[in-house]
């Protein structure tokens, strides 16, 4: 049914002077033409003028992000790993509980890094289906070194930008290490 009243939208703004007339009848908009106005529907049925200033408003919000991302911080291709090099570069990147903003240890869990060694090129990434950003990304086979698990290879999903300034909070600027925290913290719920 969703889709259904996406496409009469759609007819209402894009279709034929029949087409439109059609799709506000089957709306229930047959009061007067005016209803094929986006903002007279909108008043006559509040539920489908929601939905469809809502999509507008996030394909718009689509374009903005395709546009200004690549020309800007990269968060589609780099994912939000790409933080911890401006939080370094302007010395707000946690280092050692908050004790310094940046270290010359740093660029070790910089955005390239994980992209190099970890970060899973082929798989689609994404919060949700339908995301604007996608800068969630993710990795496949990552060997564990610790623990029980020791030699088990796991699927990661991340490690984003918070995880990566908890570990680097903790002194530690090991990419592998980051990794692992990402995935325990996952698989223990934290």
């Amino acid at each position: 049914m969703g889709e259904d009243i996406n496409e009469l939208i759609e007819q209402l703004q894009t279709g034929t002077e029949e087409e439109r007339k059609s799709a506000a009848l089957a709306l229930g908009n047959a009061a007067s033409i005016e209803a094929i106005d986006p903002l007279e529907t909108a008043l006559q049925d509040p539920a489908i003028g929601v939905r469809y200033f809502a999509r507008k408003s996030l394909f718009k919000l689509k374009k903005v992000l395709a546009t200004c991302d690549p020309q800007q911080l990269h968060l589609a291709a780099w994912g939000t790993t790409v933080l911890s090099e401006y939080m370094d570069k302007f010395h707000i990147f946690p280092v050692n509980n908050f004790r310094r903003g940046n270290s010359p240890d740093s660029p070790q869990l910089f955005a390239d890094v994980f992209l190099g060694r970890y970060f899973s090129k082929k798989i689609p990434d994404g919060c949700y289906l339908g995301c604007n950003l996608a800068c969630s990304k993710g990795a496949e086979g990552v060997q564990l070194s610790g623990n029980s698990r020791a030699g088990q290879k796991v699927g990661i999903d991340g490690p984003e930008y918070e995880t990566v300034g908890a570990v680097s909070c903790m002194g530690i600027f090991d990419p592998q290490a980051v990794m692992e925290f990402n995935w325990y913290c996952d698989e223990y719920g934290l």
